[in-house]
C-alpha cells in the first residue's frame, strides 16, 4: 500500500504540472468547445467577496460541496445561471472495495447520466480511490468491467473541467495500476479516428489536442510502459485503407504529431505510415488513377485515390516542416529524418514492385539538397552492386537509379556522366568475366534469370543517354567523354542486351547513338528481329516460355496526383524528345529504301515473270513492331509515358 500511495502522489504531481502547462492553450477562447456565458449579478458579488478574502485550500471547499446539491460550482448551465450538481455517494470507497456486477451496473448508469460539474466531482472521487481499481484474482472480473466502462466515457468534447478531471483519472490509473496501460492507450488511439466528416474539423482539432495532452501525461507517469504500448498499437489501430479519406488523414496526422513527444518513435511511425501508403498504392494502377482524374475533372471520384493523394501531401508537408528552418534547408535539423527515410527506402520501397506514387516521398527528399542526393544515389548503387541481394531487388535498384538520374533537376550533367562511367565500367567488367567463363556465348540465347542485373544496367545506360543526350553532348569535352565509354562493345557482346531491353528504349538509344556516332545498333536490331519469338514478356500464352523483356518499371514517371504535382514539378525534368534526330534517321532510311527499290525495279525488268519484291520497312520502325504483341503492365509502356511529357 505504501508503494501505491507513493506512486499516486508522484503521478498527481506530474499530472498537475502537465495540466497547468497545457491549461493556457486549452483555455484559449478561440479553441474552446463550450463558450462560457457572462456572469450573473449574484456570481459577480460572490467573486468580489472571494477576492477580498484570503485564498483557502481546495480540500475544505470540496467537503462543503458535498454538504448539499444546490451549490454553485463555477460551471454555468446553458439553461440557468446555477447548475444542479450530484456528488458521488459517501460510501463510494466501500462500494469500490466490494464490487459486484450489480454495483458496476449502478455506477456505470450513474456516470452515463452525469455531465458538467457533477461528472467532475465523480471523476475526482474516483481519482482519489484509484488504488481500489487494481486487478486482483480474488476480485473477479467486476473491477475490469468497471475500468473498461470508465475508458468508454466521452470526455474529449465536454467542458474543459471535465477533460482535465478525466485526464487526471487516466494518469493516476496507469500510475497505480500499470496493468491497464494498454487499455488506456488504446482508448486514446480510438479517439484519433473521428466518426464525422470534414464539417467538424474545428471541433476535431480541439479533441485531438486534448487526446495528445492525455497521452503525454501517460508518458510522464509511465515512460517505458506507455511508450511501448503506443508503438505497438500504432499499426493495430490504423484505420482500414478503404475507409473515408478524412478518418485516415486524421489518424496519420496524429501519428506524425506523436513523433514530437514520444521518444525515439520517428522511424517506427514513418515505417507504419509508408507501409500503409504502399498497400494503398498497390491497389491503384496508373491507368485507374488517370481514368479517375479524367472523369472527375482533376478531382478523383474514387475515395482511395483521394486518400492516397491526401496522405502523400501530408508526408511531403511533414518532410518540408522537419527539414527547413525559416524556409531554408537545415542539414542538422534534417539529419535524423533523412536517415529514417533512406532506411525505409531500402527496407520497404526497393523490395516493392508495381507502385506508382509512394516513391515520390524519396524523390522529394533527395531533391532538397545535393548532399541528400549523393546519399540517395550511394544507397541505390550499393543495393544494386551487392551480390548477396536478390536479382529482382538489384534490377529494381537500377530502375530507381536510371529514373532518378534522368528525371531529377538537381542532378548535374557531370554527375550523370560520372554514373554513366561507373555503369559502363561495371557492364564491361561483367562481359569480360562472362567471356572468360563461357567462351561460346550464343547471342540467340538470353537468360534474364542469370544475367538480369547486367541487362538492367545496360537498359539504364540506354535510357539515361536517350533522355539527357542534349546535356551530355552539349560541349566537345562531354561528347568525348561519352565516346570513351565504348558502348559499341556492349551492343555487340554475346549477351545481346538489345534483345531484352524495352523496344522504346532500344529505338531511342539507337537513333541517338547513330546520330552522335557512338554505336551502330541497326545490324544487331535487325538480327534480333529475325530471331525474335512471336510471344514475349509476361503476357506469353505458353507457360514454358521464359520472358524475353525486362520489366517496364521506371519509378519516377510522370506523377498524376493533383495535390502531389506542385511539390514535385519544381524538381522534375520533362522528356524533351529527340528533336529531329528520329526524323533525320527516318529520312535516311527512306532514301536508302528508295535506292534499293530502284535496284529491284531494274532486276524486275530483266525477270518479267518474277513479281516485284515488297517495299522494305524502316529498320527503326520494324524494331518496335517486331515482337508481334506490344507489352503492357500496370506501370504502362515507356513510349506512352514519354508522350505524356510531350503533350503536357
Amino acid at each position: 500500500m505504501a508503494t501505491k500511495r507513493k506512486a499516486e502522489t508522484a503521478a498527481k504531481a506530474v499530472v498537475t504540472k502537465k495540466l497547468a502547462l497545457d491549461a493556457k492553450q486549452l483555455k484559449d477562447p478561440n479553441k474552446a468547445l463550450v463558450t462560457p456565458k457572462s456572469k450573473t449579478t449574484a456570481e459577480a458579488k460572490v467573486t468580489e467577496k472571494a477576492s477580498e478574502t484570503p485564498a483557502t485550500p481546495k480540500t475544505p471547499l470540496k467537503d462543503k460541496r458535498l454538504s448539499g446539491i444546490l451549490k454553485t460550482v463555477g460551471v454555468n448551465s446553458p439553461r440557468s445561471p446555477n447548475r444542479v450538481t450530484f456528488p458521488p455517494p459517501s460510501n463510494i470507497r466501500e462500494t469500490l472495495s466490494n464490487l459486484d456486477d450489480d454495483a458496476v451496473s449502478s455506477l456505470v448508469h450513474q456516470l452515463g447520466s452525469l455531465q458538467g460539474a457533477s461528472l467532475v466531482l465523480w471523476l475526482e472521487e474516483l481519482t482519489s480511490s484509484v488504488s481500489l481499481l487494481d486487478r486482483r484474482p480474488e476480485r473477479g472480473q467486476s473491477v475490469e468491467s468497471l475500468v473498461a466502462e470508465l475508458l468508454k466515457i466521452k470526455w474529449e468534447d465536454k467542458e474543459e473541467e471535465v477533460a482535465f478531471a478525466y485526464i487526471a483519472l487516466l494518469a493516476h490509473l496507469v500510475s497505480a495500476c500499470p496493468c491497464y496501460t494498454r487499455a488506456a492507450v488504446k482508448s486514446l488511439f480510438n479517439r484519433f479516428k473521428p466518426a464525422g466528416e470534414r464539417d467538424k474539423r474545428s471541433v476535431d482539432a480541439i479533441i485531438f489536442k486534448r487526446v495528445h495532452t492525455a497521452l503525454q501525461c501517460l508518458l510522464e507517469v509511465s515512460p517505458v510502459g506507455a511508450r511501448e504500448e503506443a508503438l505497438n498499437l500504432m499499426a493495430e489501430a490504423f484505420p482500414y485503407f478503404k475507409l473515408s479519406p478524412y478518418r485516415q488523414v486524421c489518424f496519420v496526422s496524429a501519428l506524425l504529431e506523436m513523433t514530437s513527444y514520444v521518444p525515439d518513435s520517428r522511424l517506427r511511425v514513418l515505417t507504419i505510415i509508408v507501409e500503409k501508403i504502399i498497400k494503398l498504392d498497390a491497389h491503384l494502377s496508373r491507368e485507374h488513377v488517370g481514368k479517375e482524374l479524367k472523369e472527375g475533372d482533376k478531382k478523383p471520384n474514387d475515395p482511395m485515390v483521394e486518400t492516397l493523394d491526401l496522405l502523400m501531401k501530408l508526408m511531403l508537408t511533414y518532410i518540408n516542416t522537419n527539414t527547413h528552418h525559416e524556409d531554408k534547408y537545415d542539414s542538422k535539423k534534417a539529419l535524423q529524418l533523412v536517415d529514417c527515410l533512406l532506411s525505409i527506402y531500402t527496407s520497404h520501397l526497393l523490395p516493392t514492385f508495381n507502385i506508382v506514387h509512394t516513391q515520390y516521398i524519396i524523390f522529394y527528399l533527395a531533391n532538397l539538397d545535393p548532399e541528400v542526393t549523393q546519399r540517395f544515389l550511394a544507397v541505390t548503387w550499393r543495393a544494386f552492386n551487392s551480390p548477396s541481394s536478390a536479382s529482382i531487388t538489384r534490377q529494381t535498384a537500377m530502375s530507381y537509379l536510371a529514373s532518378f538520374l534522368s528525371r531529377s533537376a538537381i542532378v548535374t550533367p557531370q554527375q550523370v556522366l560520372a554514373h554513366l562511367n561507373r555503369l559502363s565500367s561495371w557492364a564491361h567488367s561483367y562481359v569480360r568475366a562472362r567471356d572468360s567463363q563461357d567462351s561460346g556465348l550464343d547471342f540467340m540465347y538470353t537468360d534474364l534469370a542469370r544475367h538480369g542485373p547486367f541487362y538492367s544496367a545496360c537498359q539504364a545506360i540506354f535510357y539515361i543517354f536517350a533522355f539527357r543526350h542534349q546535356e551530355l553532348t552539349s560541349t566537345p569535352k562531354r561528347l568525348k567523354a561519352v565516346q570513351g565509354l565504348a558502348w559499341h562493345s556492349l551492343v555487340a557482346s554475346g549477351l545481346n542486351p538489345l534483345r531484352v531491353c524495352l523496344p522504346g528504349v532500344v529505338r531511342n538509344f539507337s537513333a541517338c547513338a547513330r546520330h552522335y556516332q557512338l554505336a551502330y545498333c541497326q545490324a544487331v536490331i535487325e538480327r534480333n528481329n529475325r530471331i525474335n519469338l512471336p510471344v514475349v514478356g509476361s503476357l506469353s500464352s505458353g507457360a514454358s516460355v521464359k520472358p524475353l523483356l525486362l520489366d517496364c518499371f521506371f519509378p519516377f514517371d510522370p506523377c498524376l496526383l493533383p495535390r502531389v504535382k506542385p511539390w514535385v514539378e519544381t524538381h522534375y525534368l520533362q522528356y524533351q524528345g529527340l528533336q529531329g534526330i528520329l526524323q533525320t534517321e527516318e529520312e535516311d532510311d527512306e532514301e536508302s529504301s528508295d535506292d534499293e527499290e530502284e535496284e529491284e525495279e531494274g532486276v524486275g525488268q530483266k525477270e518479267a515473270n518474277v513479281p516485284s519484291r515488297r517495299k522494305r520497312q524502316s529498320s527503326i520502325r520494324s524494331s518496335i513492331s517486331s515482337s508481334g504483341r506490344s507489352r503492357q503492365d500496370s506501370v504502362g509502356c515507356l513510349n506512352e509515358l514519354l508522350m505524356q511529357d510531350l503533350v503536357s
